[in-house]
């Protein structure tokens, strides 16, 4: 069921993730820095390192023909170095809780795995699904497993005495308390976050879906004025940042006062499994995680760790049907 995929090598964090999601599911017990350059070289080109359509190939070899071997492989070297830089920084910042180890760069999986590497190696597997699609319906299973780890990390951020509720339309949540049909859904999470439904709004005829919401954090006062505390999560398991977007904007209860009316504007929180941090452990791009509350890979490992060893990972790795090389 592992396809290793296309290797963004221009992008340090998800060169990483693909060298790390080689070890931790493909066949690969190690991988060198020259083992590296070599997967870049048989690996398809990402859009944005393409030639564009004017530029000339004679030598067939997606490079510039200006380029000549010896500034090629400096290139992919330097591609190479980045990642592991990268990679580095992250046994860094994670300590004992990354699942691998770097040695005269070699990468290599820790043979002894705690539930803290566990985690890490499932959110890995949720940032890399193209890596996964040749079976059936992963994508949406592992789209799900990550929602469940981020409402887990959403009861920690507003616990003791907060409530999550899960909105999609699988979820036991929407089964139990709110009902399928999002008509009668909507308005009853209204009062689960101490709002009332917006004065013409219409229910939507024969809609059962999430209604663009996914995960909702309460702090409930036990009365019936509005002013509750809310945390919206939006979550997205996707690896490229430009596809978290309608996700960020979603996270957003403000954009939904056709259907929800408040007094105060829930906090917006976008999950995602990506370790989107530049080497020096700034975000990436901040303008892409601007307006919300990013919770990234490291900052769920983080939140959960609060939890201890007793956070169960495995049944999710069953569920998925997801096997590690170790």
């Amino acid at each position: 069921m592992f396809e290793l995929g296309r290797i963004e090598a221009t992008r340090e964090h998800l060169f990483a993730d693909t060298l790390e999601t080689s070890i931790a599911f493909g066949a690969e017990e190690t991988i060198s820095l020259t083992d590296s350059i070599g997967l870049l070289n048989s690996s398809p080109k990402s859009q944005d390192e393409l030639l564009n359509a004017e530029d000339e190939d004679l030598d067939d070899n997606d490079f510039p023909d200006d380029l000549g071997e010896p500034e090629i492989s400096g290139r992919l070297q330097g591609y190479a170095e980045n990642a592991f830089r990268h990679m580095e920084y992250r046994s860094a910042i994670l300590g004992d809780a990354y699942p691998f180890e770097i040695k005269a760069e070699v990468l290599s999986l820790r043979p002894v795995l705690s539930a803290s590497h566990k985690l890490y190696l499932l959110l890995l597997a949720c940032a890399r699904t193209r890596s996964f699609r040749s079976t059936k319906g992963m994508t949406q299973r592992i789209a799900d497993c990550f929602e469940e780890i981020s409402a887990e990390c959403l009861r920690v951020m507003i616990s003791p005495h907060g409530k999550v509720y899960m909105f999609g339309p699988s979820s036991d949540d929407r089964k139990n308390i709110f009902g399928s049909a999002l008509a009668t859904a909507l308005p009853v999470l209204a009062r689960k976050m101490g709002m009332d439904m917006a004065p013409r709004w219409a229910a939507p005829a024969g809609a059962s879906g999430d209604g663009k919401i996914d995960i909702i954090g309460v702090y409930d006062f036990g009365d019936t004025a509005q002013g509750y505390k809310v945390v919206v999560g939006q979550c997205a398991s996707m690896e490229d940042e430009k596809n978290w977007q309608k996700k960020r904007q979603e996270a957003d209860l403000a954009t939904k006062t056709g259907t929800f009316h408040f007094l105060v504007c829930p906090t917006p929180t976008l999950f995602f499994p990506s370790f989107y941090r530049s080497s020096n452990g700034d975000w990436i791009n901040p303008d892409m995680v601007s307006g919300v509350i990013p919770i990234d890979r490291y900052r769920i490992l983080k939140t959960i760790s609060h939890i201890g060893e007793g956070f169960e990972v495995d049944p999710y790795f069953e569920k998925l049907g997801l096997q590690l090389t170790a």
